[in-house]
């Protein structure tokens, strides 16, 4: 028995002919039929009874034929991991500069673990950047701080991040009399616009004047 055999079997039993089984396999229909004669040769089984509407199954055949399409699929199936599993992936995944917070060494062994056959490239940069950098397909995907807005990109937020006020000790008592009024007027160290922080310090300021 063979592949060959068996795909011919199958077909004669979906079309019920010999001759569109043929045309179909790009076969003359003598060697469809001698595929099916060695099958029931081999295994001692009868698998057609000719009838006036064509080829008919018989009740083993009907058995048969079920196996040799799982067969044929685990086949097929072997043949399609055999051609892909040597490409290599290629990933480009942004990064924010605390890596701490992803816990990004586990989840890029665990990514490795699953596709062995990825070829993944890490950037390091501020949110804003990597956003674009999403959109405009420089990066696969990228973790970032902060809402994502756009509607053409799909988040799952990971986890909640706490933003704390920081100032020199020298200010401590200035700070613990501050009220939220007050923190404006502290001068503070801006981050660039395309960062996250740049962003919920635009968006925190209005909210407490």
């Amino acid at each position: 028995m063979d592949l060959h055999q068996l795909k011919s079997f199958v077909t004669v039993a979906e079309t019920s002919s010999l001759t569109r089984a043929a045309s179909i396999l790009f076969l003359s229909q003598p060697a469809v039929s001698a595929h099916i004669k060695s099958l029931e040769n081999e295994y001692n089984v009868k698998l057609f009874k000719r009838t006036p509407r064509g080829m008919e199954l018989t009740s083993a055949g009907i058995i048969m034929r079920e196996e040799a399409q799982i067969a044929l699929a685990a086949a097929k199936n072997f043949v399609n991991k055999a051609r892909t599993i040597n490409d290599v992936i290629t990933c480009s995944l942004g990064t924010i500069s605390v890596p701490v917070i992803l816990n990004l060494p586990t989840v890029l062994s665990r990514l490795r673990q699953r596709h062995q056959n990825i070829n993944l490239t890490i950037r390091q940069n501020i949110s804003g950047h990597i956003i674009d950098g999403v959109i405009g397909g420089e990066l696969d995907a990228g973790f970032v701080i902060g809402k994502v807005v756009d509607p053409g990109l799909g988040v799952m937020e990971i986890s909640p991040v706490s933003i704390c006020i920081v100032g020199p000790w020298t200010w401590k008592e200035r700070l613990n009399k501050a009220s939220l009024k007050d923190i404006p007027s502290f001068p503070w160290i801006a981050t660039p616009e395309k960062c996250s922080f740049s962003t919920i310090s635009r968006e925190f300021f209005p909210k407490i004047i």
